[in-house]
């Protein structure tokens, strides 16, 4: 595939990926040097990469090639996001948060790292800490879904009833596939019963 488009670095990508799964961490970073004389749109392929391995959920090897290239981890926002995911959905929450503080730092108007700084803070009940990163989130994009939904959770944990109310329909305005979240969701359960939960459901058809 290289041979026949040799300037397509998602070709390279492919290859990257294929040497990382299967150990070769060495071997994946020379390929990625060879992807970056090849990229033109100055795009992050580390990241890119590191992001690829977290849909496969390759975690030991993702974090292996992610600590061949500290130099690239200090400067890359989507390797530090996508390794804090990782680190995320293996119960890891301290490297997780240590991963998504870099990515926040290293791309300060994304409000990416700190909607998933809050589902973290969620997983400890540091609810206060959930609030704050989720206000955080919605200050950078106020026209981000996830951002009051995170909220609506915390709020909720809080006793904080009418705001939560306020912050879920929010949410489910923003985007209505929310509903199909909230009805199954641990931390809303002290809402479901109330009219402002209910009305935020459609009716079956």
């Amino acid at each position: 595939a290289l041979e026949l488009d040799a300037d397509n670095t998602d070709r390279y990508l492919d290859l990257v990926i294929f040497l990382i799964v299967n150990d070769r961490i060495d071997d994946a970073r020379a390929m990625l040097v060879d992807a970056e004389k090849h990229n033109e749109s100055g795009a992050d392929l580390f990241g890119s990469a590191l992001d690829s391995l977290h849909i496969l959920e390759q975690t030991r090897n993702a974090e292996k090639f992610a600590a061949s290239e500290p130099a690239k981890m200090k400067t890359s926002y989507q390797a530090n996001l996508s390794l804090g995911q990782i680190f995320f959905d293996e119960g890891r929450y301290a490297d997780a948060l240590r991963m998504l503080e870099t990515s926040a730092q290293i791309d300060k108007e994304s409000p990416d790292p700190h909607i998933e700084m809050a589902l973290v803070y969620r997983k400890q009940s540091r609810w206060t800490a959930a609030v704050k990163a989720a206000q955080k989130a919605i200050e950078l994009d106020d026209e981000h879904s996830e951002g009051y939904y995170q909220l609506a959770c915390a709020l909720t944990r809080l006793r904080r009833t009418k705001e939560a109310l306020a912050a879920l329909a929010k949410s489910v305005e923003l985007d209505p596939d929310q509903v199909d979240y909230m009805v199954e969701e641990a931390d809303l359960k002290p809402l479901s019963s109330l009219r402002g939960f209910k009305k935020l459901i459609p009716p079956e058809p």
